[in-house]
């Protein structure tokens, strides 16, 4: 049988190249040629034609052009691009942005609609279907197929954006030869395009992937042929290369050790660089566990073949024993390197990813496989369908965790015992892999599915029918008119910019040209798109969501937190009803603009086990106060609310999102411009004083002064505390904001009692405690004391505002600009902050009676 392959790239060939050599071997003559050649990957291909006279490199098929290619591009790409506002991929934001960004360019893909009806979807489909119908067919491809005069063309993957191959498929239909496509990836049925044109014959790994073809591409069940995946005959039944020790030198690990081997994952779902940020967390993660087999595991990281770039300088040699290895981009059909790859799982204690089919690799190797709920690839992990097929609860095999803690004890289950994760494995391979037995190679079943192509009969050309004919010229008209408004609307926009883009108007100067279109230098962290996706996910749905639990710092819940969440509300069109916030002490004011639904954590723990269980989190964090990931305490405080704990994305807005984005400002990554473009800020409503306060003076400065890294408790503070009390209070009423409480870090300075200065610790329980002190700033003509987190309340509440630190190297300056910047642009309360060294200079200035020592 002669055989005309085509595959889309080089790339393609890993998937099939041992299928076009058992057809080789069988006698078909093959006739193989590709439609492009990637630039950023050196793929060599014209090896197959060497050893064998019955495979022929062709080269490149003839690209489509002209008016009508054009055409087809569009409605192949808006075909591509609807089938992602399907409601069944409302959670799909990666996807779908990704496939938008391809077709029609990045602009496009921030366009803010996220789904649409499923009868509309179907209604745009048939009429898309129909355009295609109606298109000729391409000249060049016709003389093409027609010169290698073959039985049958079959072609991979047809599934690409816009994909050129369906004038192959067509063509082919239209000379009345036989046809069928190769699926090749796992994901390609539900993460690409559509098939658009359908072949004779659908070669699919699966029972899932048929059910895909025939749900998602309209495919009949009676054209789709299980064959399992050739890609991973290779790996079955194959022995190491080197023994453990000669491994692990090669490597660079320690061969005293068991190791873990994390599988880096592609650029889509990972990003050109934030994995390897992620990645020293999880090592971090390791070292703190508290079962010493995790703490001393080595760990060898394996960069994607095809996203080698991130790891090339990637530096780890601060943390023992870890190897990246190797750096440089490998092959996937080089012996050499498939040796390399084999000999890493196969020595491996435990296999740890976050989305790729190496997980399915590490599998068939026999070994367990892990993987973290990580919410900054949200959207490209648990977004996509094709992960679902991995986890347990849908047959898969792979242990996920949702924070690093319940990771590491995973771990050190495996890690006690290593077998136990191999019976699942080999359930998900017999169904998902191998489908007609684990001993049966998918290489010949699929050479046999495609011989089965010539027991078929051979179909009669298929002609455009004569109402496609007709529909050509409106098709034509619509897309010369299309292409007519946007060469006019560029035009005028070169000329006169739209308004948005001009200040005032008229015509744009040399700087505002400059700055007209600037670059969004933020794309390039995948956390920004991560937390895009998660909160378009919450906005989605319709089920509550919980917010927070926030357990930390009032400075950062002040500064951080509660922008970000008036901006999540507002950019996830978020209903405020939907939203349960939790926080403690009362201050539900803060949170009125957010939601009417407020819970006070106190009422749930009392502050000394509150205190306690906080204290434990930051510990299994090795002494990060900040909260970078779900923890237990949260899981335990959702119990006791009445929330489940297994609260997936789509119900818990938490604050790890808002860290895990924001600490790119925080490590100097990038600019405030972050914070600015995640953030919403607004001044707190005034309040009026409850009964509960009567027996205060009217007229009063509010005082809060507490200990802490930047004003600690030592003799010159309470020199300090106690002249400044002594001199306010000869001149007004002082209300001393000393809660009695304990709950955090921070203590209350205490004063002697005096006249004028008045107490309100009998009024505060752990339940009110910050909304009794917000509401006497707020009413306060000054707030005075200790700089840091609580001073922030001052201008927000539109109180001037008087703090105090003791030397600027004990805290981060960045935050103390940034308040500032924020206060002044709101109109807030004046804020001052003053480091004790500058008093002597000040009274210096000021007169020797200003004298507060």
């Amino acid at each position: 049988m002669k055989l005309l392959v085509v595959v889309a790239s080089p790339d393609y060939l890993r998937f099939y190249e041992s299928t076009l050599r058992e057809l080789s071997r069988r006698g078909h003559q093959v006739s193989l040629a590709i439609n492009r050649m990637e630039k950023d990957k050196t793929i060599r291909w014209d090896h197959l034609a060497r050893g064998t006279g019955s495979i022929r490199v062709l080269g490149k098929v003839p690209s489509r052009a002209g008016r009508w290619g054009s055409i087809a591009r569009v409605i192949r790409g808006a075909m591509d691009v609807l089938r992602f506002f399907h409601p069944r991929y409302v959670d799909a934001h990666a996807l779908r942005e990704r496939m938008i960004r391809k077709v029609f360019g990045a602009s496009a893909a921030r366009m803010r609609v996220r789904r649409l009806p499923e009868a509309l979807v179907q209604l745009c489909m048939s009429v898309l279907a129909a355009a295609e119908r109606a298109l000729p067919c391409d000249a060049a491809t016709l003389e093409f197929i027609r010169s290698q005069d073959p039985d049958a063309v079959i072609v991979t993957p047809l599934v690409e954006a816009a994909s050129e191959q369906v004038d192959l498929i067509k063509s082919a239909k239209a000379l009345g030869i036989r046809t069928g496509v190769c699926i090749p990836s796992w994901d390609n049925l539900t993460n690409k395009g559509l098939l658009r044109v359908q072949p004779q014959r659908v070669f699919v790994w699966n029972e899932f992937q048929k059910q895909e073809a025939v749900e998602f591409h309209g495919t009949a069940a009676s054209n789709v042929v299980i064959t399992g995946t050739p890609l991973f005959d290779t790996w079955f039944g194959r022995k190491p290369s080197r023994t453990y020790a000669e491994f692990c030198q090669a490597a660079g690990l320690p061969a005293s050790r068991r190791y873990v081997l994390f599988v880096a994952s592609s650029g889509f779902i990972a990003g050109r660089g934030a994995e390897v940020e992620w990645v020293r967390g999880w090592i971090e993660a390791l070292r703190r566990s508290d079962d010493p087999s995790v703490r001393e595991l080595a760990v060898l990281i394996r960069p994607h073949p095809y996203n080698t770039g991130p790891w090339e300088n990637a530096d780890f040699t601060d943390l023992e024993a870890v190897a990246v290895w190797p750096r440089e981009q490998s092959s996937a059909v080089n012996a050499r390197d498939q040796d390399d790859y084999f000999d890493s799982l196969y020595h491996s204690a435990a296999v740890v990813g976050i989305n790729t089919s190496a997980m399915i690799e590490a599998a068939i190797v026999g070994k367990a496989v892990h993987t973290i709920a990580v919410p900054e690839y949200a959207g490209r992990q648990q977004g996509t369908l094709h992960f679902h097929y991995l986890v347990p609860e849908n047959g898969g095999f792979v242990q996920l965790s949702t924070t690093l803690s319940e990771h590491t004890r995973a771990l050190s289950r495996t890690l006690e015992d290593p077998d136990a994760a191999i019976k699942t494995g080999e359930q998900f391979l017999r169904a998902f892999v191998r489908p007609q037995g684990l001993a049966h190679a998918s290489t010949p079943l699929l050479a046999d599915a495609i011989e089965s192509l010539e027991q078929l009969e051979k179909p009669p050309p298929e002609p455009v029918p004569v109402w496609g004919v007709l529909l050509r010229f409106p098709l034509a008209l619509a897309f010369a008119g299309f292409r007519g408004v946007a060469s006019l609307r560029r035009r005028l926009e070169s000329v006169v910019p739209r308004k948005s883009q001009l200040k005032g108007g008229g015509v744009p100067s040399k700087t505002e040209k400059k700055t007209r279109r600037p670059k969004n230098l933020l794309a390039q962290f995948p956390e920004v798109q991560a937390t895009k996706d998660t909160i378009r996910a919450l906005g989605d749905g319709d089920r509550p969501i919980v917010v927070g639990p926030w357990i930390t710092e009032v400075g950062f819940e002040l500064l951080y937190w509660i922008p970000f969440l008036h901006w999540a509300k507002a950019y996830g069109g978020i209903r405020g009803d939907r939203l349960i916030v939790l926080s403690r002490g009362g201050p539900s004011h803060w949170y009125r603009d957010i939601s009417p639904n407020y819970r006070d954590i106190f009422e749930l723990f009392e502050p000394g086990t509150f205190r306690t269980k906080n204290d434990e989190r930051t510990a299994q964090q090795g002494g990060n106060l900040k909260h970078v990931s779900v923890s237990a305490f949260d899981r335990e405080i959702l119990a006791q609310l009445g929330q489940p704990s297994s609260l997936n994305q789509s119900q818990w807005l938490h604050p790890s999102l808002m860290y895990n984005l924001f600490r790119l400002f925080w490590r100097k990554q990038t600019s405030v411009r972050l914070i600015e473009s995640f953030s919403s800020y607004r001044m707190f409503a005034p309040m009026e004083t409850s009964q509960d306060l009567v027996g205060l003076p009217d007229s009063y400065v509010a005082v809060k002064f507490y200990d802490s890294a930047a004003f600690p408790d030592n003799p010159r503070t309470r020199q300090f505390v106690s002249a400044l009390l002594e001199n306010l209070t000869r001149e007004t009423d002082v209300v001393l904001l000393d809660t009695g409480l304990r709950v955090d870090d921070h203590g209350d300075f205490t004063a002697a009692q005096r006249d004028r200065l008045h107490t309100i610790s009998h009024l505060i329980t752990p339940q009110n405690n910050l909304d009794v002190q917000t509401q006497l700033i707020a009413n306060a003509r000054a707030l005075v004391g200790t700089y840091g987190g609580f001073s922030y309340l001052g201008p927000l509440c539109g109180v001037d505002t008087v703090s105090f630190y003791s030397g600027q190297q004990s805290f981060r300056a960045d935050h103390l600009a940034l308040a500032r910047d924020i206060f002044q642009s709101l109109g807030a309360g004046r804020f001052i902050a003053l480091d004790l060294d500058d008093l002597d200079t000040l009274r210096l200035g000021l007169g020797a009676d200003w004298n507060l020592r």
